[in-house]
């Protein structure tokens, strides 16, 4: 059995209260729990991990800020709220990490060799965070990690334990034995083919398929929307059966010599595609990404799930009326839900932005 409650009340103290007393008996048996802030408690963080714990007797958290919140069904943004999922998982299923600079034997210890999935939260300001997701994923059977990277107006601060980490990753790594399924939606749509970069310098773009680079670019997207705010650059992921694809920013361009700089590294050879941030589109995607998570899990239980969505999407992209929630439960139901709105996602040991990310325990 998985429950979740959340809370509001701009006192910190009384908003613990008030979710220890909506979950009243429900707290008995929990072993783990993930609590999100909003960033107005960001700085009392510490004392609200110890008042969890002494109040439910669950020793084991994780959890992070985010600008805005997953408080059950609404989204709270630009105001305190706390919300809590508790899980029943078994101790030995799963076990809590933190660090820099993760070794391998650490990871094989911490896992005891069961684990296959780890939720993360990581911190946005880390250069080095693409590098330790591959890594950690690298250390574990499978190496399927989901999470998503903290989002703050003050501090970054990541929940292990009764502890506070920052400037790194955490999160919980889970054996096989717990059922978890996720799936990815996107907050773009790709427009017109995919090209190949034939000629690069870092982040710039000089040519696509042997042309001028922003000269493609006004060809796909038009001279409008080539104007325009919206226009983001895509990146098959390689091995992906799903299609999925990075996205990163539109940096600039140089009209004088028509090259485009992006918001990533590039290789020569690399194959890309210009997308759009659309209102529309992410609605016909988050419908796509809840019907592919609805029939895998079939005739099984829903328990309880995890959200992590970008704060580019929400209330930009869905309306101001908590409607990008609102579509998992009109498609799940009422079941169990916490989570943010961050700074970024990880998803198949990727670092993805735009996008929305739901993970469900059966």
């Amino acid at each position: 059995m998985f429950a979740s409650t959340y809370s509001t009340h701009p006192d910190w103290s009384q908003a613990i209260a008030e979710c220890i007393s909506q979950l009243g008996e429900q707290v008995q048996g929990k072993t783990l729990g993930f609590v999100y802030t909003s960033d107005s408690f960001s700085c009392y963080l510490q004392p609200i991990v110890g008042e969890l714990q002494r109040a439910t007797g669950i020793e084991n958290w994780v959890g992070t800020v985010g600008r805005g919140i997953c408080a059950g069904f609404q989204e709270v943004y630009e105001q305190p709220a706390l919300s809590i999922l508790l899980t029943d998982i078994d101790p030995e299923h799963y076990c809590i990490f933190e660090g820099i600079d993760l070794q391998p034997a650490d990871i094989r210890q911490c896992q005891n060799n069961i684990a296959t999935v780890g939720i993360l939260h990581g911190d946005p300001y880390n250069q080095s965070l693409p590098n330790l997701i591959e890594k950690l994923a690298g250390s574990v059977p499978e190496g399927f990690m989901i999470g998503g990277l903290t989002s703050s107006r003050n501090d970054n601060p990541q929940i292990i334990c009764s502890s506070l980490s920052e400037g790194s990753i955490s999160g919980v790594l889970f054996s096989e034995q717990v059922p978890i399924t996720t799936a990815l939606t996107q907050g773009c749509s790709p427009i017109a083919v995919r090209h190949t970069i034939t000629e690069c310098s870092r982040n710039v773009i000089v040519s696509l398929d042997d042309r001028p680079a922003l000269e493609v670019m006004q060809e796909d997207m038009g001279e409008i929307l080539s104007r325009d705010g919206n226009v983001f650059v895509g990146f098959p992921v390689v091995g992906s059966d799903t299609g999925d694809y990075l996205v990163r920013q539109l940096m600039g361009v140089d009209v004088n010599n028509s090259l485009i700089a992006v918001g990533e590294m590039v290789e020569q050879g690399q194959p890309m595609m210009f997308c759009c941030r659309d209102g529309s589109a992410a609605r016909r995607d988050m419908l796509r990404m809840l019907g592919s998570i609805k029939k895998h899990i079939g005739d099984r239980q829903a328990k309880g799930a995890l959200y992590y969505s970008c704060l580019g999407r929400g209330r930009a992209l869905f309306g101001p009326d908590s409607e990008e929630l609102g579509m998992i439960h009109q498609q799940l139901g009422d079941i169990p839900i916490t989570g943010f709105f961050g700074n970024g996602e990880i998803t198949h040991n990727q670092l993805h932005g735009f996008t929305g990310v739901l993970t469900v325990f059966l």
